[in-house]
C-alpha cells in the first residue's frame, strides 16, 4: 500500500539440511562487540527449523564531562525462530517470530557549538551566557566531547508472520497473516547544557513513549507465470493502534518573574506539559493485475487497486508539575483556571 515504493526484506528460510553461520567483530577502541549467528536443521521429513540471533554492545565514543562517562553506551539483542512445513508437493507453511530489545545510555550526546558566536554578534547572552557561566567552553570543533545531563533511548519489538501457500492446478492461493508490536521510550535534553534545575532535572528535558500494535491479513490468488495471460487478484486488511504520550518540563522559564503567574507559581516546581495521544487506523484494500503477451516480444501489464483508509486520533495537553524523572505517574495537573493562565505564556 506504498505510494512511492516499498522496502522488502527476505529472511533466510529453514533448510532440510543442517546449515549454520556465525560471525564476530570487535572494535576495542570503542569497546564494541558484535556477534551474529544462526542454525537450521530438519526436525522431521516435512518440518524444518531455523534459530538465529544477534548481539551488539558498544561503550560509546563521546565523553560526557558533566557525568564523567562515555556515551552512547548501547546494548542490542535480537532473536528469530522460523519454521517451514511442507507436508505435500502442493502445500507449504512458513512461520516466523522475531523479538528484539535495544537500550542506549546517553543516547543523545549533543555538543554545544558557536558559543560565543564571535565578532559582530555582541556579547554572549541567554543560554550561551549561562553555559559560559558554568565554566563551559566551545573550542569550535566537533571533538566527541559533550557536557550535559542524562539522555536515554530504549526500543523493543515482537513480530510474527504466518504464510500459507496452496497450489490448485494452475493457480496458487496464498494467505499471509502478521502481527507487530513495538515500544519505545526516550529522554532528550532539548537544551544540552550542564545546568540542573532545583530538583535535579535538566533545563528542558523531553520524555516520549510510543506503543504501537498492528494486525494484517492478505489473501492472494495468482496464476502460474510464463503463459499468454497471467493474473493476480487479492485483498488486504490491517488494523493498528497507537499510543504516544509525551512529557516536557520548561525549567528554563522563570515563571516566578512573570507578574500574572507569580501569585500561583511555587518556587522550585518543575512546570511542564503532559501530552496524551491516541490513534486508531484501519485499511481495507482489493487489487488485481494481469499480463497479456499477444505476440512474442510484446507484453501488456494492467493493474488496479482500491484502498480505503480510516484514521481517528485524540490529543490532549495538560499543564502541571513533574518530578525530576518526568514520570507521568508523578504528574500533578494544575486547575483549569491556572492552566489557562500558564497557556498565556506558551
Amino acid at each position: 500500500n506504498a505510494i512511492a515504493g516499498a522496502f522488502n526484506i527476505t529472511t533466510r528460510k529453514p533448510s532440510n539440511e543442517l546449515d549454520y553461520n556465525f560471525s564476530a567483530m570487535s572494535t576495542p577502541r570503542l569497546g564494541e562487540v558484535n556477534l551474529d549467528g544462526g542454525v537450521s536443521t530438519p526436525l522431521t521429513d516435512t518440518l524444518a527449523i531455523r534459530v538465529a540471533g544477534r548481539y551488539n554492545h558498544q561503550d560509546g565514543y563521546v565523553y560526557n564531562s558533566f557525568l564523567g562517562r562515555k556515551e552512547a553506551r548501547t546494548n542490542d539483542k535480537q532473536g528469530r525462530v522460523a519454521l517451514r512445513w511442507e507436508p505435500s508437493d502442493n502445500f507449504r507453511s512458513d512461520f516466523r517470530f522475531d523479538i528484539a530489545d535495544s537500550d542506549s545510555r546517553g543516547a543523545f550526546p549533543f555538543e554545544v557549538g558557536n558559543c560565543p558566536a564571535g565578532a559582530g554578534f555582541g556579547a554572549p547572552s541567554g543560554f550561551c551566557a549561562a553555559y559560559l557561566g558554568t565554566g563551559g567552553a566551545d573550542d569550535g570543533k566537533l571533538d566527541n566531547r559533550a557536557s550535559l545531563p542524562d539522555s536515554a533511548f530504549s526500543y523493543n519489538f515482537k513480530e510474527a508472520a504466518w504464510t500459507n501457500s496452496l497450489q490448485l492446478g494452475g493457480v496458487t492461493l496464498t494467505s499471509i497473516s502478521s502481527y507487530f508490536q513495538h515500544k519505545s521510550d526516550q529522554l532528550v535534553q532539548l537544551l544540552p547544557l550542564p545546568i540542573l534545575f532545583s530538583n535535579g532535572a535538566g533545563l528542558f528535558p523531553q520524555s516520549q513513549q510510543e506503543n504501537y500494535r498492528q494486525f494484517t491479513q492478505e489473501l492472494r490468488l495468482q496464476s502460474d507465470t510464463g503463459g499468454v495471460f497471467e493474473y493476480m487478484v487479492g485483498a488486504y486488511y490491517s488494523n493498528g493502534r497507537l499510543r504516544a504520550p509525551q512529557q516536557l518540563a520548561f525549567n528554563f522559564i522563570p515563571f516566578g518573574t512573570i507578574p500574572f503567574l507569580a501569585p500561583i507559581y511555587t518556587p522550585g516546581s518543575s512546570v511542564g506539559g503532559n501530552v496524551h495521544f491516541r490513534q486508531k487506523d484501519e485499511t481495507r484494500s482489493v487489487f488485481a493485475s494481469g499480463t497479456v503477451r499477444p505476440v512474442e516480444g510484446v507484453r501488456v501489464n494492467l493493474g488496479l487497486r482500491y484502498s480505503e483508509v480510516r484514521k481517528t486520533a485524540h490529543r490532549l495537553l495538560e499543564l502541571g508539575t513533574f518530578g525530576a524523572d518526568l514520570d507521568p505517574d508523578g504528574f500533578a495537573a494544575f486547575s483549569a483556571g491556572n492552566q489557562a493562565l500558564y497557556n498565556l505564556v506558551f
